[in-house]
């Protein structure tokens, strides 16, 4: 869907860090980590370093997801994707910076080989809520379209553990959950530092919301304007 482009986009263009490991939570077939990484891939390839300045050679993107099936996906596209670099010569000798885990976020906190790892977590997580979504024919569509109890909890508990101080998280999500997106998110040292809601119609109520939260970071926030997508 076009709200992991318009993700991957807003973390480009309003992130602070030099990054070297990225998360995709959530990750389903990798699109979010794979587009962020083409793009500043293409940046270094052509010198333009209006992103900030990411040595290609050590950055690393870690995915995290749920499901076999969509975690398969993923690492079928990665591995399609690194061929397709390494054509390039001026990146034959990047090593793979793509790994795939098949594992629920929750289970992250048993291992502390992933705390405090990350400078950006990156994520388009289920945006509804049990018995509230409306269900497909497809059990892994359902799943991650539709969010089990306590999710939320979980997944900003998880977020605080794996970054580092000052480290960046970025999601999309839907504006009627913003009011508990941010109580969780400060009660887990995450601070609102940007905010951009995005409608498909000027008359319309927005959609969706983008959103930057700095582990750690001071009491400021700033609104983007809104964004309309035809």
């Amino acid at each position: 869907g076009i709200d992991s482009f318009l993700l991957s986009k807003f973390f480009l263009e309003n992130t602070n860090l030099k990054h070297i490991n990225i998360a995709d939570f959530c990750s389903g077939t990798g699109i979010i980590g794979i587009f962020t990484y083409l793009n500043i891939l293409h940046n270094e390839y052509y010198n333009n370093h209006s992103l900030k300045k990411t040595n290609i050679h050590n950055l690393n993107i870690d995915f995290f997801e749920v499901q076999e099936y969509f975690a398969d996906l993923n690492k079928r596209n990665c591995n399609h994707i690194y061929n397709m670099i390494l054509e390039k010569a001026d990146f034959k000798d990047v090593l793979n910076p793509f790994t795939v885990n098949n594992l629920n976020i929750q289970n992250i906190l048993d291992n502390l080989n992933f705390k405090n790892k990350y400078t950006c977590i990156l994520s388009n997580p289920p945006y509804m809520k049990e018995n509230k979504g409306i269900k497909t024919n497809s059990l892994e569509k359902d799943i991650a379209k539709i969010a089990k109890k306590d999710f939320l909890k979980t997944f900003f508990e998880v977020s605080n553990f794996c970054l580092k101080d000052k480290g960046e998280l970025f999601i999309v999500h839907k504006p009627e959950n913003l009011t508990e997106i941010i109580i969780l998110a400060t009660n887990n040292n995450l601070e609102l530092k940007l905010l951009q809601f995005i409608t498909n119609s000027s008359n319309k109520a927005p959609s969706l919301f983008l959103a930057k939260f700095v582990k750690n970071g001071k009491t400021l926030l700033k609104l983007l304007p809104q964004k309309t997508i035809n």
